[in-house]
């Protein structure tokens, strides 16, 4: 029982002597150490923020960009095919419109004999 009150006195005697270490106020030595580290700290926290800040900045603008991409592309598909359907209706309308194409008499060879037959 002794002995484990001897051990228990140095474990406690070693942990105040870690706190003592530790402490600043303990220990004037080990204050321009701390401040420096306490400084670095701080001053990467800074540079994590503004990393982070610009993260955000390049994502909203990534985003920004792909909407442009995908209505521009929207835009040029819709030019390009009303000017198909615009040339259809171009060529269509040369001359005759659809139904009145449709009313002439149209010609088919073949049937009985190889005659044509003509249909109105």
């Amino acid at each position: 029982m002794a002995g484990m009150e001897e051990r228990y006195k140095k474990y406690i005697e070693k942990a105040k002597s870690v706190i003592k270490t530790l402490d600043p106020k303990q220990n004037p030595n080990a204050a321009p150490e701390v401040s420096a580290l306490k400084a670095q700290l701080t001053e990467k926290d800074k540079v994590i923020d503004e990393l982070e800040k610009e993260t955000e900045k390049a994502k909203a603008i990534r985003e920004m960009e792909e909407r442009l991409m995908a209505s521009a592309f929207y835009d040029l598909s819709m030019k390009l095919h009303r000017g198909a359907v615009e040339d259809r209706l171009k060529n269509l309308s040369q001359g005759q419109s659809f139904l009145a194409r449709q009313r002439q008499v149209n010609t088919r060879k073949g049937g009985y004999n190889g005659q044509e037959y003509y249909y109105d």
